[in-house]
């Protein structure tokens, strides 16, 4: 049995992904020099799928002095990431099942409907990935999405979207001071983006809307949460219009 290529198949790695994390399992923590040898691996070698199996969650690090070691994670752990990609999969599955797509070809138009915390996640990931511009203009109404997805899942999205060198210009509609927020706001510059929070009682809207070039997400985060995604360029240039209009407003 060739268990490195067995398992690169199970778990989508790559043949030196395979080989680097058996080596890891057989003799523990180590340094990269002595995985390479392990793993018949020259040095240079090693260091790609060793990044690639950390970033996974396969491997673990700790450092000690001025030396870093990686440690595998444990057959039983490996059990249990198969299980939650199972999850993940299954949930998927069914979210691909439930969703509802209205599509006109003929207008340029197409919406989907994913229903649920997981759906919400789902359409934020899809709204990254299709995004083509270098621009968001979003209206949040942040606590109760945060609440229902997580605010873990928020930091690693805005982090997903500064690597792609996203900006975003956010206007938030609340007259709540929550730690959290104010917390998050203080990063602006450094996560690619400009917030202004305007009175709720002249804008009221207890939803997100994120809108760039040809893409419009909407996402309710009370009662039964959804999101929708809505592929029409005339609809989100609309948007994007309204977005400035009320940022000039509260800028000048």
């Amino acid at each position: 049995m060739n268990t490195a290529k067995e398992l690169a198949e199970v778990f989508n790695m790559s043949l030196n992904e395979a080989k680097v994390y058996l080596a890891l399992n057989n003799q523990g923590s180590s340094m990269v020099s002595r995985v390479g040898k392990s793993a018949n691996l020259p040095r240079t070698a090693v260091y790609p799928p060793l990044m690639s199996l950390v970033k996974r969650g396969f491997v673990g690090t700790t450092v000690s002095g001025k030396r870093k070691y990686y440690t595998a994670v444990s057959p039983e752990q490996l059990r249990n990431l198969m299980e939650q990609k199972k999850s993940s999969l299954e949930t998927l599955i069914s979210e691909m099942r439930r969703k509802e797509q209205i599509a006109s070809p003929e207008h340029n138009l197409d919406i989907v409907h994913y229903p649920g915390r997981n759906g919400i996640m789902t359409a934020a990931q899809v709204f990254l990935q299709e995004t083509r511009e270098k621009m968001w203009y979003t209206f949040e109404s942040p606590i109760e999405i945060t609440e229902l997805i997580g605010l873990n899942f928020l930091e690693d999205y805005v982090k997903a979207r500064v690597e792609r060198g996203i900006h975003a210009k956010v206007i938030v509609s609340s007259n709540v001071d929550v730690p959290w927020l104010r917390n998050f706001m203080k990063k602006d510059k450094e996560q690619l983006r400009e917030v202004i929070v305007i009175n709720p009682r002249e804008y009221p809207f207890d939803s997100t809307i994120a809108v760039t070039k040809g893409i419009t997400k909407l996402v309710n985060g009370s009662g039964n949460p959804f999101a929708v995604i809505i592929r029409n360029d005339n609809l989100a240039q609309n948007l994007m219009s309204l977005h400035k209009l009320i940022w000039s407003r509260y800028k000048e």
